[in-house]
Parts: C-alpha cells; structure tokens; sequence
C-alpha cells in the first residue's frame, strides 16, 4: 500500500538517511609529514597525542548525552615517568607552592573566546569538577580552562614539560584555532581526542600550526 501511494504521489525523494551515510575521511595518503617529537623523562612522543576518553568510555560533553555511550561502542611496564594534571590552575600552583616537581604537568588549556563561555568575573576555581548549573551566566559543563591568563603565566613559568588538554573546550573551539592557542601559550604537546577518522587531519593541523607558530616565548621542554 505504501508502494503503490507512492508511485501515485509521483514525488521524488526529498532526503536521504541512514546508517550507510559516510562521513568525511582523511585517508593515510593525504598526510602531510611526520609529526615533530619531544621527551618526557625517557619517552620520546609526538606533539599531538591522542586522548583517552575514547579508550575509557567517557567524555566533557555538554549538552550532549549520547555521547558518552557512543565513545563506548567506537572502540601496558614498570619505570612509570609521574606527572601533575588539573582543570584549575590553582591546583597545580598549590602543588609548586609546596615544593612538588612532577616529570611533567598536563593542563586544561583553552581560551574562552566562544558563545556559551560564563563571563569571567563569575567563575570560581574548581568549579570544574562541582555543581553544573542551568543559568549560563555560571558553570555549565562549558569551560574547562577558566582563568586562561593564569594558565599560560604558570605555564610560562614552568621548568618541565606540559602537556595541554581539552585544547577545543569540548568542541567550541575549531582545531587550528584551539591547538595553536595551546602551543602558543607554552604546551609542549596537546592531548586531543579522535575519533580514528579525524586523524588524519588532526595530524595535517598540528603540523601547518607548529609550522606557522608565532608568539610563544616559552623554550621547548622535551
């Protein structure tokens, strides 16, 4: 019946969807170098490391939900090099204030010129990992890097490696924006996740940015 009504109708079809709709995909022949490397203690990496959420199922969101269980379904020795990671930078400044020197400091690092960013004067340490609020005037699971200024005079500061993380703030920030940001204000590398068809260009970013980088004042660690 559903046939025959729609060879009467005599319309085309309007849209087409479906789980056999491909996205976009950089293929391993469109890479456009090796990526530049540096140490952390003993551990020569590459500048741009993929993140881990992708392996533990979990992820900063926003607003939204399924994301979490689409990271669960998409998917070792002794000599451990140890670091110090945080949101706030207050942490990690409470940390050095008491004498304590990791191998290296990985850091939420991202600027907050995009919409759904709470104004400054609003934000309060830690609030991170606390209450997330319906107002967006305060924190709602949309910044992770709250006071920028702070982060990149502390990471300007610092003697050992560091890693920046939730460089995009969660997808706000486009990568080319969010990754050159990050090294320009300090990072010796940036953990970014990818999904395994956004390699690929993430790669082919952090190349065309380490290669145009101007501004950091801060010598390579690593």
């Amino acid at each position: 019946m559903g046939w025959g009504a729609f060879r009467h109708a005599g319309k085309e079809v309007d849209v087409m969807s479906g789980a056999t709709i491909q996205l976009n995909f950089t293929s391993l022949d469109e890479l456009k170098g090796e990526l530049p490397r540096g140490k952390i203690g003993s551990h020569e990496i590459s500048r741009l490391i993929a993140g881990g959420n992708l392996v533990g199922g979990w992820a900063h969101s926003r607003d939204l939900r399924y994301v979490s269980s689409l990271f669960k379904a998409y998917i070792r020795k002794q000599g451990y090099t140890a670091g110090l990671a945080a949101h706030t930078v207050d942490a990690l400044i409470a940390c050095d204030a008491y004498g304590l020197v990791p191998d290296y400091y990985m850091k939420a690092m991202h600027h907050d010129n995009y919409w759904s960013a709470h104004p400054r004067e609003n934000r309060v340490p830690f609030e991170v990992d606390g209450e997330k609020y319906l107002d967006h005037n305060k924190f709602h699971d949309n910044c992770f890097c709250l006071f920028p200024d702070r982060t990149a005079e502390f990471v300007e500061r610092a003697t050992v490696p560091v890693m920046g993380f939730k460089v995009l703030a969660a997808g706000a920030i486009e990568p080319s924006d969010g990754f050159n940001w990050a090294f320009e204000n300090g990072a010796d590398f940036i953990c970014v996740g990818m999904f395994d068809f956004q390699v690929v260009e993430d790669v082919n970013t952090t190349i065309d940015v380490l290669h145009k980088l101007q501004g950091r004042t801060r010598p390579w660690y690593g």
